[in-house]
């Protein structure tokens, strides 16, 4: 009964792994890691281990493969044996894609750094109001703090009995505008303020897309050009950007 029994243990004669009696067959036919299979692609190679499949396939000469000119457009793809006859009869072709993608990059660039120069421009206009609010804020505050509060001003209505009541009531009227001042002062003040974070966050987003287009490489050697180099280290000395992270960059043109 041991012996027949489907459910049984046993281990794999190739890689020794132990399962059911049950599926040991389909685990030889698809499974094992040791089992001689030929190569997928029958390329020839018929005996080699099925772990080693992945690395095989990274060399494989009849492995389905896109042209090394398909980031800047070829849609060829065919076997890796056949890519040097489609790199050579179409040199003229490789080379119009290539002009015109670098001639398209050019042109993102230009256009970026047109809309990087206008948000810069936005961004000192914005911090030259944000201080002229500031200190039109603290000149309100600093006149309000001479006009009588209310308070005080009840208490002298008490002790003249009543003496001078519209000169009293003036500086009630005074002080109440003033605060109002402020207020208005106040709001406005925040409100540039974020206008000023939201053209900061916008001028960070266009640096970086600018970084990515003009900084692409596949050779594998990134040149980082870390522009605006004045404000980023008063950002970076104020604790507001403390961290800059390179654009990506790549050994080959397939990435």
């Amino acid at each position: 009964m041991q012996d027949e029994c489907q459910q049984r243990l046993l281990g794999c004669r190739q890689c020794n792994k132990r399962l059911p009696v049950s599926q040991l067959a389909a685990h030889m036919q698809s499974e094992c890691s040791a089992s001689l299979i030929q190569c997928p692609n029958s390329c020839g190679v018929d005996h080699m281990l099925r772990k080693d499949v992945d690395a095989h396939l990274k060399t494989c000469p009849k492995q389905t493969v896109t042209c090394y000119y398909s980031y800047v457009g070829c849609n060829f793809k065919g076997t890796r044996d056949s890519l040097p006859e489609h790199h050579e009869s179409n040199v003229p072709y490789h080379l119009q894609l290539t002009c015109q993608a670098h001639q398209s990059a050019n042109e993102t660039a230009t256009s970026l750094r047109q809309q990087n120069f206008m948000l810069e421009e936005k961004y000192g206009v914005l911090e030259k109001q944000v201080a002229m609010l500031t200190k039109a804020l603290s000149d309100i505050k600093e006149t309000s703090a001479l006009v009588p509060t209310a308070a005080s001003i009840n208490g002298y209505g008490d002790e003249y009995g009543g003496v001078g009541l519209n000169g009293i009531n003036g500086f009630k009227h005074s002080a109440g505008h003033g605060q109002v001042q402020v207020t208005a002062v106040e709001q406005r003040v925040i409100a540039a303020e974020r206008s000023l974070a939201l053209h900061d966050v916008q001028l960070s987003e266009m640096n970086l897309r600018q970084d990515l287009t003009e900084l692409k490489t596949t050779s594998g050697v990134l040149v980082w050009r870390i522009g605006d180099f004045l404000r980023r280290q008063r950002e970076a000395v104020s604790g507001k950007t403390v961290s800059l992270y390179s654009p990506p960059f790549y050994t080959s043109a397939c990435g």
